[in-house]
């Protein structure tokens, strides 16, 4: 009998969560608030149960986009598909907090 290992394990789970994609996208991104650094939806936190995936686009013109997903519960054993943006900078180039923000909805 086969047994994986730890690292096996963490890659396999890895790419299960890398092929979710909800069920429903919204038109919008919804903007999340954040409480004590941690974002939170119909008044509840969102936990973080996936790693980041990274997704850019724009990267070819002047409109890039980098955004780390994750898939996140809430309270009420509902999933989410969230995003924070990475790259945030004000035009006097100083950084500013990272924005949190629903993108969709599991099934």
């Amino acid at each position: 009998m086969l047994h994986k290992t730890s690292a096996q394990t963490h890659v396999a789970a890895s790419a299960a969560h890398a092929l979710l994609r909800p069920v429903w996208l919204l038109a919008q991104p919804l903007a999340l608030t954040l409480r004590q650094h941690q974002p939170w939806y119909a008044g509840s936190v969102l936990t973080i149960i996936s790693p980041a995936e990274r997704i850019e686009a724009g990267w070819w013109s002047d409109s890039t986009q980098v955004r780390d997903y994750f898939i996140a519960s809430h309270a009420r054993h509902q999933l989410y598909w969230i995003y924070r943006e990475r790259n945030v900078t004000q035009t006097d180039g100083d950084a500013i907090a990272l924005s949190w923000f629903l993108h969709g909805i599991f099934g």
